[in-house]
């Protein structure tokens, strides 16, 4: 059994990174062992450029773990600190057996600093996410629009989607807004000028009521910018969603694509493949 380690794998939390870390733990239960330390690992997956240092990366390289970085997009500055991401994103795919793309949006707006390297989507748990299950209790006539934002970054365009769903309410009032993620009181109560009906359900950590929040749903409105492979979008995919608002910009479009299989079996599959292969290589 292949040994892997991700630097703070174990942390149990709702978001990028975190979703994928624990969606690729149970896709690859019977094939990886996930070890909690660099000295016991065969293979050092680095899911995000912020979640490891540069001094664990070299333990890595005098130790001769070879390291696979995961490349979701450039995170900003302003976000992480003033880090030079740039910089530390081109030092881990230089020291890198293999760098994973999450799009090919990705592949094509980070390349220039990380390099060439595979394309690999994230998979979704379609044990949880599905359409099929309990779902809330609501009037079956009203048609259900979903907004959700775990973070409070701008790219995910709040305003957009609260100025799309204004539109859908002035011309059909059997309408409702539910909201997940992080709101404050006057962006889902007092910014509501016409009587539009809104729910906020604030953070949900719990992936078990975030399935079911969203099965009962009729629509995911996803206007956000330049997101590669965004969770909530498979999320609302797998569950049956129609997903409306979508912007250009970013790996949105890809994952709609029918003829992906958005499942964690492929995600599991294609990165096992890749592990073997760089310790067949070794």
């Amino acid at each position: 059994m292949i040994r892997v380690y991700i630097t703070q794998g174990n942390r149990i939390a709702v978001g990028g990174g975190w979703v994928f870390n624990q969606n690729l733990k149970k896709a690859l239960e019977k094939d990886v062992q996930f070890v909690d330390s660099l000295e016991q690992a065969q293979i050092f997956l680095i899911s995000g450029v912020s979640l490891t240092t540069k001094e664990e990366v070299r333990q890595a390289m005098d130790n001769n773990i070879p390291i696979v970085f995961r490349v979701d997009n450039i995170p900003k500055p302003s976000r992480n600190r003033g880090m030079d991401v740039a910089n530390r994103m081109r030092f881990f795919a230089e020291q890198a057996e293999a760098v994973i793309y999450q799009s090919k949006w990705s592949k094509r707006f980070a390349g220039d600093i990380c390099g060439d390297g595979e394309v690999i989507y994230n998979g979704v748990d379609t044990s949880l996410f599905q359409p099929n299950g309990d779902k809330l209790s609501i009037d079956s006539t009203k048609q259900i629009f979903l907004f959700v934002n775990h973070s409070s970054n701008e790219n995910k365009r709040w305003e957009e989607a609260h100025y799309l769903f204004s539109e859908l309410w002035k011309d059909n009032k059997n309408t409702e807004l539910w909201l997940v993620g992080r709101f404050e009181n006057e962006q889902y109560n007092f910014d509501f000028i016409r009587g539009e009906k809104v729910r906020n359900f604030g953070t949900v950590e719990n992936r078990n009521e975030l399935a079911k929040i969203m099965r009962s749903a009729n629509f995911l409105i996803y206007p956000a910018f330049a997101d590669s492979c965004p969770n909530t979008v498979l999320e609302a995919r797998a569950s049956g969603l129609e997903i409306i608002g979508i912007n250009n910009t970013g790996g949105t479009i890809e994952l709609l694509n029918p003829d992906l299989d958005i499942s964690l079996d492929r995600m599991g599959r294609e990165y096992l493949s890749l592990f073997n292969l760089i310790l067949g290589d070794k």
